[in-house]
């Protein structure tokens, strides 16, 4: 703490912060009092504590701090074929995934601004949970029940999502076979473009463009992706962008973003999940 800071002083004489990767041995940590205070606590031991079976011990929301939805490879198949990703946004039931990795933790929605953000906009169209229309649409795909790989980072969470994922995609004739991969390694297949479809997180920003551009920008080469997973491009979209960041009308900028995740959806390269909190 230094005591000279004109405003108010700190409460604490100093922070000390002290990296533990285990869960487990962190949450034990808490428990026995070598620490104050523990993030991305395991949401089992979070749903003990609230209802007292863990005592001694508070717990406080971090609302909306981890951002889920699929992104899809749209260059190559099999989701190149919008009817196929269609088919996976209405077997889609959110509150479901969301309940698997989260323990109840978690709030549907449909983009990345949580409602009640001056960035949500309302009335975007998404698919909706409707599995006789997504087996509808698998057939029209031309789907025959190959098998695709879901090719994931390991992790409690991802692994939680991606097998609800899977079984709600098998009960509409979809195999999916999950298979965890060290974080690193992942990353270096996506942006090579190998990839199908994958859980992916990320965070939002004080402004849309920065929150949006990034991953909805084309690149040169969909097999040297920096941001845009999904390797789809439209120039028009890109142009929209350059409107976004040069008007200052609140107002106007907002339609221009409603415009941009209105093109996004009927591209569906990507489907939002939710939140956890």
């Amino acid at each position: 703490r230094f005591d000279d800071y004109w405003g108010q002083k700190a409460y604490v004489d100093k922070v000390v912060l002290r990296p533990i990767p285990d869960d487990t041995v962190r949450f034990t940590a808490l428990r026995s009092g070598d620490v104050d205070i523990v993030e991305r606590t395991p949401y089992q031991w979070v749903r003990q504590v609230l209802e007292g079976k863990i005592t001694g011990i508070g717990a406080t929301e971090a609302l909306y701090a981890d951002y889920r939805g699929v992104a899809f490879n749209v260059a190559d198949p099999p989701f190149n074929d919008r009817k196929l990703r269609e088919a996976v946004g209405y077997a889609i039931n959110k509150e479901e995934i969301l309940k698997a990795a989260f323990f109840g933790f978690g709030k549907p929605d449909n983009q990345k601004y949580p409602k009640g953000h001056v960035w949500h906009i309302e009335g975007l169209p998404a698919p909706t949970y409707n599995p006789a229309k997504a087996k509808q649409l698998l057939k029209e795909a031309g789907y025959k029940g190959e098998t695709i790989e879901m090719k994931v980072e390991q992790g409690q969470v991802i692994e939680a999502m991606s097998v609800a994922l899977q079984a709600q995609l098998k009960k509409i004739g979809m195999n999916i076979k999950v298979m965890p991969m060290e974080y690193g390694a992942r990353r270096d297949q996506i942006r090579r473009g190998e990839t199908t479809l994958d859980i992916m997180g990320s965070d939002f920003y004080a402004d849309p463009s920065t929150t949006y551009r990034q991953e909805l920008s084309c690149e040169p080469d969909p097999k040297v992706r920096t941001a845009n997973w999904t390797g789809y491009c439209n120039k028009d979209r890109d142009l929209m962008f350059d409107k976004l960041e040069t008007e200052f009308n609140p107002q106007k900028r907002k339609a221009l973003v409603k415009q941009i995740l209105t093109n996004d959806t009927k591209v569906l390269g990507q489907l939002s999940i939710g939140f956890s909190t």
